[in-house]
């Protein structure tokens, strides 16, 4: 006899993709219907950028909470190799430290630019993959 293949659970979806979107999408209609004070607001973009970027990180905190006794869990982070993870992600990075920017003077502040892109970058998506691959690419495999 074989076991019932899993059902998705959704439920769980329901609440990752409401609370996403209940935290992301009043800063996309702020960013978008109104520009002039979007761009009046005298924080640094990533941080203008977070609560968009972060929606689907909260989400799936949440979400995780709420159904971590239902919830599979086979997705990880860094995948099957965080060498090659890392590499994916840090590869660029050096790349662009390496051929350096135009106008940007020293060698050393293009190296210490990249390294604060690359942390500042991986704040950002750090929200969406807690969110997409994180949870909702687990809830929806079956």
């Amino acid at each position: 006899m074989t076991e019932p293949s899993p059902q998705v659970h959704w439920k769980a979806v329901g609440l990752f993709y409401f609370l996403a979107c209940a935290i992301s999408w009043p800063s996309f209609w702020w960013r978008d219907m109104h520009t002039a004070s979007w761009a009046a607001w005298r924080v640094p973009g990533f941080l203008k950028m977070a609560p968009i970027m972060w929606g689907p990180g909260i989400a799936a905190l949440v979400a995780l909470a709420v159904f971590r006794r239902s919830h599979p869990k086979t997705i990880t982070l860094f995948g099957g190799v965080v060498g090659r993870s890392l590499a994916f992600y840090l590869v660029p990075f050096v790349l662009l430290a390496v051929a350096g920017l135009p106008g940007s003077g020293s060698p050393g502040r293009v190296v210490s630019f990249t390294v604060l892109l690359a942390v500042i970058g991986f704040f950002n998506i750090l929200g969406e993959e807690l969110g997409w691959r994180g949870f909702l690419q687990d809830a929806l495999r079956p």
